[in-house]
């Protein structure tokens, strides 16, 4: 028996407010442990791929499965608490509360996530990326 995979893509598009071009992607199935790497020109999906993938965007039609949820399905809250709870993304331009400490940014994802703080599961993070100095 095949498990299934970590990421299944079939029949997705994405068609931006405001603009009649559809981005269309092919069927993907990838396999938990394997490696994706995401390479085009500029404009031709890459991060709106990410973030159909993290459910930051909705699709315009096609299914999205990740680790066995259905996440273009999802709606409101309900992907909000899954993103929160299964996705790392780090947008293109990263902003940073100014007022909050390195180690206060990052346990912003908790508190996001809907999570109770955690500061040894923030340290361990800090530690993982080779960011403890900066806390």
């Amino acid at each position: 028996m095949n498990p299934r995979p970590l990421i299944a893509l079939h029949a997705l598009s994405y068609v931006w407010p405001g603009n009649a071009t559809e981005i269309r992607f092919p069927d993907l199935s990838v396999e938990r442990g394997s490696v994706l790497v995401l390479r085009a020109a500029s404009g031709r999906g890459k991060s709106t791929l990410l973030a159909l993938l993290a459910g930051l965007l909705s699709p315009s039609a096609g299914q999205i499965h990740v680790d066995g949820v259905v996440v273009s399905a999802l709606t409101g809250a309900a992907r909000d608490r899954w993103r929160g709870r299964n996705v790392g993304f780090l947008p293109q331009r990263l902003h940073w509360v100014d007022a909050l400490s390195v180690e206060r940014n990052v346990a912003l994802a908790l508190w996001a996530a809907g999570l109770p703080p955690d500061e040894v599961r923030v340290r361990a993070l800090l530690a993982a990326l080779g960011l403890t100095e900066l806390a």
